[in-house]
């Protein structure tokens, strides 16, 4: 079985619903061959697995990755805190194919395109293409595009990780994961994944509502010098709920 190849899926009353979609994306990268594409290293996702613990309610638990390249983070961390359905978007033709031996259900097309039921994922993995300066048509970063869009698609308590180049946190991304999020929490990769690709892991629970953040709130999320690289001595683990 091959992915969805230009169409979009909705999770729905615990069923899937395939809807029209278009295989098309407008990403301005310039990293064409890689279509921005960075794989969550291994050391380090094998200690976020370590910071996650399923919740004790009993019942369905939707992940999500909506740039899922060959599936393999996400289906590690199903693995380690399932059972779980696991749903990927991934824009390139070989990366697809990968993924869908990963993963439950695959969609192989641009994000943008992805139809998706707000409030129906208990977890998603957000760690968004990124290369040189690149934009989206509308003249957003698509590590910004990324974190908006599918803020919403998380379920009340669901549990972001967002996987971000230090440099590219500023104050709209901030306030973002302050005023959707509690329970934030921002570490650096591993040593050796950091010194190689300069990014932080972003931990954090969505709330029903938006709140206002303090002005002060950008501080706090800005990785500094002195910011604790990832470990396994995790005091607060992020709880996977059931949908």
């Amino acid at each position: 079985m091959h992915p969805a190849r230009g169409r979009a899926f909705l999770p729905y009353g615990g069923e899937v619903r395939l809807l029209a979609g278009r295989k098309e994306a407008h990403y301005a990268l310039g990293g064409t061959s890689k279509l921005g594409y960075y794989p969550t290293p291994t050391a380090s996702l094998m200690i976020i697995l370590t910071w996650l613990v399923l919740s004790i309610e009993v019942g369905l638990r939707r992940y999500l990755d909506p740039c899922c390249g060959k599936g393999e983070a996400l289906a590690a961390i199903a693995a380690a805190h399932g059972p779980a359905e696991t749903y990927g978007i991934e824009l390139s033709d070989v990366r697809a194919t990968d993924a869908e031996r990963a993963l439950k259900q695959v969609l192989n097309t641009a994000y943008e395109y992805a139809v998706l039921a707000d409030e129906t994922f208990s977890f998603v993995l957000l760690n968004p293409p990124y290369d040189g300066e690149g934009m989206t048509g509308g003249g957003k970063r698509l590590e910004e595009t990324f974190l908006l869009d599918t803020t919403p698609r998380l379920m009340p308590g669901g549990v972001l990780v967002y996987i971000i180049p230090h440099q590219r946190i500023n104050e709209k991304v901030a306030r973002h994961l302050a005023g959707w999020y509690t329970d934030l929490r921002c570490f650096k990769l591993v040593e050796g994944d950091y010194d190689a690709f300069k990014q932080i892991v972003i931990f954090g629970v969505r709330r029903k509502t938006y709140t206002r953040p303090a002005a002060t709130i950008y501080a706090p999320c800005r990785p500094g010098p002195k910011r604790r690289s990832l470990s396994t001595t995790s005091r607060s683990k992020s709880k996977l709920k059931a949908n």
